[in-house]
């Protein structure tokens, strides 16, 4: 059980999503040939459990986007329960691309509920923009339990981020208050 908290585990997982920023609200300065990188963050990892494996790619950070470049968006995720403040992000297993789409069934993190409770469905979409970064959509629905099923716990809401530059990531944290559990989602940018 203690294994489950602080852990998001994806009941059902199309692909996998990637949003960025510079995890600040400062904002980014343009992009010039001198430029080290707007928020200067490392190159991405590739994943090695990627199923396809990835494709050859040759991440361009902390160095200056090239013009022409082709973003990259990565993600890592967890969750944690109503009693936690924090959990340790994970690596999707997700090759790197510039568009990613996450349509997961989460589980409740929570050790106080049964492994059978309904729990919540959580879209995404990332996408990059001009500027190296991404713009970033996502839809939540909690679920209760009535009788053998599952219904809506009300209505569905939306919300969206976005990522200025490369190089660069955010922490967006998505709450499901009846639930009483945050699913964190970490996205970086970078390109090639």
């Amino acid at each position: 059980m203690e294994a489950r908290r602080g852990q998001l585990i994806i009941g059902t997982a199309l692909a996998v999503l990637a949003i960025t920023s510079c995890g600040s609200s400062r904002s980014i300065d343009p992009i010039t040939e001198d430029d080290t990188g707007n928020c200067h963050l490392a190159a991405i990892s590739v994943p090695s459990t990627a199923t396809p494996a990835c494709p050859p790619i040759t991440p361009g950070c902390p160095k200056a986007r090239r013009a022409g470049a082709k973003t990259l968006l990565e993600v890592s995720s967890c969750s944690f329960g109503h009693d936690a403040t924090d959990c340790v992000p994970v690596l999707n297993p997700i090759c790197p691309t510039s568009s990613i789409v996450i349509a997961a069934t989460l589980v409740n993190p929570n050790t106080d509920v049964p492994r059978d409770s309904c729990a919540a469905d959580l879209h995404v979409e990332a996408v990059a923009n001009s500027a190296g970064g991404a713009d970033i959509n996502w839809e939540a629905q909690e679920f209760r339990r009535s009788g053998t099923t599952c219904e809506p716990a009300g209505p569905a809401w939306n919300g969206h981020a976005a990522v200025s530059g490369p190089c660069c990531q955010t922490v967006t944290d998505i709450p499901f208050p009846t639930l009483r559990f945050t699913y964190r989602l970490v996205l970086r940018t970078d390109w090639q």
